[in-house]
């Protein structure tokens, strides 16, 4: 059995094994575990060979630790004598084993400690500590690894543990304390008198166990001082030894006094008590002695996080005091003089080359500021000492000088200056908090820091400027700026553009844009905040009230614009600042409108083309797009492809194009023509390559590229044409080039019909056009009704190649047309011939989506988004005013199925999304048809006078038995879901359409002291009348419930009766 434990354990962890014989070892290995003797058998081979290789007593003891808290008292007794001979030998003998061993070795005294203290085994610890008497220097390091893991197990906070672990430890730490806590504090005062002292002389390999029983003994006491009584350790002598090891040249050793202290200090206790702990240690002169130079980062750390909690605790003491106690002179003064003295040492810890020692002082930091916010306005207590100008300036400047990128830091590398701006952005905020506690201060400071950093030196021809402080500048204003903007000086929001500190800004903003060739150095950060603040100040050009003295605002703005264009901007060699200006120079054109005069509009548009030179930036597509099957192209995939940014330029550009004077006709359409016509040509000639787009898909990724372009600067442009009545001449031109761009896009359409990426941009672009057409109907009637048909027939021919969401983007598209030309009869015409088709495409989708079954989650969300958009696509009919198509010859039968799915999908609470739409569409049906002929007198189709026959049989009676079904039987109902709620909402808007079904409202002229109409509605007669049948008949409820009912859906408001339903609901079923 020992031979075949060894083998398995062995077998089981080697790597050249075979694999079923290595599966049968672990087999074994786990057989051994779960045993109820395996423990026993595991002991046994511990005790009886000392020998054991390391591997099989590593298993050994983790056998113990998974079995232990199954052992009874007996068993427990067994396992304390294996554990306790084994030891034993361990130490006569002098075995030095490896760390992890030991420590595992720990790990099952520890466990063992757990579950036999308080029953068979109370002398555990007195007998452990009985093995350190005759200065057996291996007897304590294990002792006090032991009492780590009993630590862990029982005292560290850290970890969450059930309640009846809690009670039982909190057992075991009261039996600890009444019993054995003095005999373990005077262990750890022996252990720092007798190791504190290094040895210079000895052959003893166990001398070298030294530096570990140190750093054990430290470990010990941090972990037990927080449940233990403190005045135990809080003896001179005691503290005399812990800060006698911090004079070592060890340096771990230093980190573990250091951790010690933290804990010391970090115990709970009352404020006074608390002061009277920091004096006595005055933590800040043992820091103090220390020499900072040549201590390594992890010590430095130790070092700025026992400062930090010295000053957390400080604050927490004047924090937590009553007035009465901070109305003690003294108790105060000393806390506030302790935290002034503490100050110096504060900012020399956050001025650390180190981001990772600095950091850890930022706590402190922030509840100092907070503290001293919290107490700006309180009269009782005087705490000007801790927020004078010599501690708030002072304080401020480190901050700002932490706020500039280090020396040695290029600024090139993406993931260090992440986290450099996480550490700055916290800077950021404790500035902020500076000048709310005192703003004039902090604004003379923060100003002094940017005309310094951005202005003085570059005003000096002779000084060669560092771009770290250009950078930090740049960075101060635009902190500046978010101070103005967030309003944190809490100024009057009349009163803000007008102020001083505005006027400031605005002043240095005017010098940045001045002194732009000096501030725009060859570096990415400089360039990108630069572009950045102008972006954000955009209102400052077109804001005739903000004015600054000797600045022409519109000269202002063209060296804007020309700094854009520049190398520095559009034009620069550094992808990451050339992609970003382009999107911020669409903006800022997008935001502003320069209205500059049309020669110079020319100038930019001619600065732009070889930006725009869209066949040279194809050229640069060298490697073939990843494709699934034959059509579907990842554009993703091309990796030298700019095309998402440089679409920005395009907009840009159509913008210009829409400032041109209106009455400059021919320059604009030049314009247009000169910025268009070479993309014609690249579709030109992606069409005549078409039929190699199946072995080279980079014709396709060209001709998408060119509509995308396309499409940007018809968007651009697109402001360029009023919502007048009156057609002008120059429009006129203008859509005279809109249908020939239609027509180009149409054709390629055609030609490339089977790539989505195609369809895609396509269908973005006739919309973008079909948004600008509709702005002039009496001119483009026939232009969109070409365009439609044209668009429509050619996505119809493939429908059955469409993505599903490619069909909810053309349910879209068509909502589109529906909603601007629902009065337009060729437009009406065409939505009537198309829907029983277009529905019936969909059916066969969903048809085929249901055949697939719910195994594929893809397929199922596809289903579910699938009748979600049919849905959507009804509901905007009906808001359009076009439900008369539903009732003509050709979809009367569509209108049978329709209100079938509809109900069908009511029914259905697994989709609360699709049950509320289909809902509220049998809402619009009873609105508009439900009387058998259209209601609306907005619909064009009411003058057909078409009648829907069936409507109370299909319709009404339906919905009447719906809302009852759904209400009061479904299985599916929960009346405490949210979603479910929602769809209760839904069916009182249903009952409410259905109530004054074809009856004339009076005019809503009562109100509630809310302002909310209550003049009650007028009834259908009829429908009450069913209401009232079907409620006392089918669903047998009291004629009392049934007459409550319905006198309330008519006199109440919806979200009332929402409520009044709800809770009958809840009665009825009784949830």
């Amino acid at each position: 059995m020992d031979r075949q434990l060894t083998q398995a354990v062995e077998i089981a962890l080697s790597g050249t094994s075979d694999q079923r014989l290595q599966q049968e070892a672990i087999d074994f290995i786990n057989k051994i575990k779960t045993s109820d003797e395996g423990w026993q058998h595991c002991g046994n081979l511990l005790t009886s060979n000392f020998e054991l290789d390391q591997q099989t007593k590593f298993f050994i003891f983790q056998v113990f630790d998974e079995k232990i808290q199954a052992l009874n008292n007996d068993q427990l007794l067994i396992l304390k004598d294996f554990l306790i001979m084994y030891l034993t030998h361990m130490l006569e003998n002098g075995i030095i084993e490896p760390v992890y061993l030991r420590n595992k070795l720990a790990k099952s005294f520890g466990l063992l400690f757990v579950y036999s203290y308080l029953t068979v085994y109370p002398e555990f610890l007195r007998d452990l500590l009985q093995t350190t008497k005759d200065g057996n220097h291996l007897a304590v390091d294990y002792y006090l690894r032991i009492l780590l893991v009993i630590h862990q197990e029982i005292g560290d906070n850290l970890i969450i543990r059930e309640r009846s672990s809690v009670e039982h430890n909190n057992k075991l730490k009261d039996q600890i304390r009444a019993n054995d806590m003095l005999a373990l504090t005077l262990s750890w005062k022996n252990i720092l008198q007798r190791y504190s002292t290094p040895k210079t002389s000895t052959t003893d390999p166990r001398d070298q166990l030294q530096g570990e029983i140190l750093h054990n003994s430290l470990s010990a006491i941090s972990g037990f001082i927080s449940w233990i009584e403190i005045g135990l350790i809080m003896e001179q002598e005691f503290l005399g030894l812990i800060f006698q090891t911090l004079e070592t040249s060890d340096q771990q050793l230093q980190i573990g006094v250091l951790n010690c202290l933290n804990e010391i200090i970090s115990k709970k206790m009352p404020p006074l008590k608390k002061l009277e702990l920091l004096n006595l240690l005055n933590i800040t002169n043992t820091i103090n002695n220390l020499k900072f130079e040549g201590l390594s980062v992890d010590l430095m750390e130790a070092v700025t996080k026992l400062i930090n909690t010295v000053g957390e605790e400080l604050i927490r003491i004047l924090d937590s005091s009553s007035i009465e106690e901070l109305q003690n002179q003294q108790f105060k003064n000393v806390t506030c003089a302790k935290l002034v003295e503490l100050l110096p040492l504060v900012c020399e810890l956050l001025g650390h080359d180190y981001d990772d020692v600095s950091v850890k002082i930022f706590s402190f930091i922030a509840n100092y500021l907070l503290f001293l916010k919290k107490n700006i306005t309180n009269n009782a207590v005087d705490f000007q000492v801790l927020s004078s100008d010599e501690i708030l300036a002072t304080l401020l400047k480190k901050i700002i000088e932490k706020m500039k990128i280090d020396e040695d830091d290029d600024g090139d590398d993406d993931e260090a200056m992440e986290s450099f701006k996480e550490v700055r952005n916290k800077l950021k905020n404790f500035q902020e908090s500076i000048l709310m506690l005192n703003e004039t201060l902090a604004l003379d400071i923060i100003t002094n820091v940017i005309n310094q950093s951005l202005f003085s030196a570059i005003e000096a021809s002779n000084i060669t400027v560092d771009w770290r402080n250009i950078e930090l500048g740049l960075f101060e204003l635009n902190s500046y700026n978010e101070l103005l903007r967030n309003n944190v000086m809490n100024l009057p929001k009349t009163m803000i553009n007008n102020s001083q500190p505005y006027y400031v800004f605005n002043e240095m903003l005017c010098k940045v844009i001045n002194h732009s060739p000096k501030v725009l150095v060859n570096h990415q950060l400089i360039q990108l905040s630069f572009f950045e603040l102008i972006l954000k100040n955009y209102s400052f050009f077109i804001n005739t009230h903000i004015q600054v003295e000797n600045q022409d605002k519109n000269e202002l703005l063209l060296k804007v614009l020309k700094i854009f264009l520049s190398n520095f901007g559009v034009f620069n060699d550094i992808g990451k600042v050339k992609y970003r200006t382009w999107f911020v120079f669409y903006r800022f054109i997008k935001l502003t409108n320069p209205r500059v005069p049309d020669p110079t509009l020319e100038d930019l548009i001619n600065t732009l083309l070889p930006l725009l030179d869209l066949q040279r930036s194809l050229n640069e597509l060298i490697s073939q797009p990843a494709c699934q099957g034959n059509y579907d192209i990842d554009l993703s995939s091309l990796q030298e492809d700019s095309i998402e940014h440089r679409l920005y330029l395009f907009e840009a550009v159509g913008l210009l194009i829409s400032f041109i004077d209106e009455t400059n006709v021919e320059f604009k359409i030049k314009m247009i023509e000169l910025v268009l016509q070479p993309l014609f040509s690249i579709v030109e000639s992606c069409i005549n390559n078409c039929s190699s787009a199946d072995s080279n898909k980079l014709i396709v990724v060209h001709a998408h590229h060119a509509l995308m372009s396309i499409s940007s600067v018809v968007k651009g442009f697109e402001t360029s044409i009023t919502y007048e009545k009156n057609v002008k001449v120059e429009e006129e031109k203008i859509i005279s080039n809109l249908q020939q761009i239609s027509e180009v896009i149409l054709i390629t359409l055609e030609n490339f019909i089977h790539y989505p990426i195609i369809r895609e941009a396509s269908r973005v672009t006739i919309v973008r056009l079909f948004l600008i057409l509709v702005k002039k109907p009496s001119l483009t009637q026939d232009t969109i009704d070409a365009i439609f048909r044209k668009f429509l027939e050619v996505i119809m021919n493939q429908f059955d190649e469409l993505q599903t969401t490619e069909v909810t983007d053309f349910f879209h598209f068509i909502t589109q047309v529906g909603h601007y030309c629902a009065g337009f009869e060729n437009i009406y015409s065409i939505l009537n011939s198309l829907l029983a088709p277009l529905y019936n495409k969909v059916l066969e989708r969903l048809k085929l989506l249901e055949q697939e079954g719910d195994k594929d989650p893809h397929l199922v969300r596809e289903k579910k988004e699938l009748k979600k958009s049919l849905v959507s696509f009804f509901i905007s009919i009906s808001n359009n005013h076009l439900t008369s198509i539903l009732v003509t010859y050709e979809n009367k039968s569509l209108l049978n199925d329709l209100i079938n799915r509809l109900l069908n999908y009511s029914m259905d609470l697994s989709d609360s999304a699709l049950c509320k739409l289909a809902i509220g569409e049998l809402g619009c049906l009873v609105e508009n048809i439900g009387t058998g002929r259209v209601t609306d007198a907005q619909d064009i189709g009411i003058k057909a006078n078409n009648a829907f026959e069936n409507v109370d049989d299909l319709l009404i009676q339906n919905t009447i038995v719906l809302v009852f079904e759904l209400l009061f039987k479904s299985p599916q109902v929960d009346t405490k879901d949210a979603q479910f709620r929602l769809i209760v909402t839904e069916i009182t808007r249903l009952l409410r359409k259905l109530v004054v079904m074809g009856v004339e409202q009076p005019p809503q002229t009562q109100k509630d002291s809310q302002g909310n109409n209550i003049t009650p509605l007028k009834p259908n007669e009829a429908v009450l009348q069913n209401l009232q049948g079907f409620m006392a008949n089918n669903m047998q409820f009291p004629i009392n419930v049934v007459t409550d009912l319905l006198q309330k859906l008519i006199s109440q408001q919806e979200r009332h009766f929402s409520k009044y339903l709800l809770q009958l609901v809840i009665d009825y079923r009784g949830t």
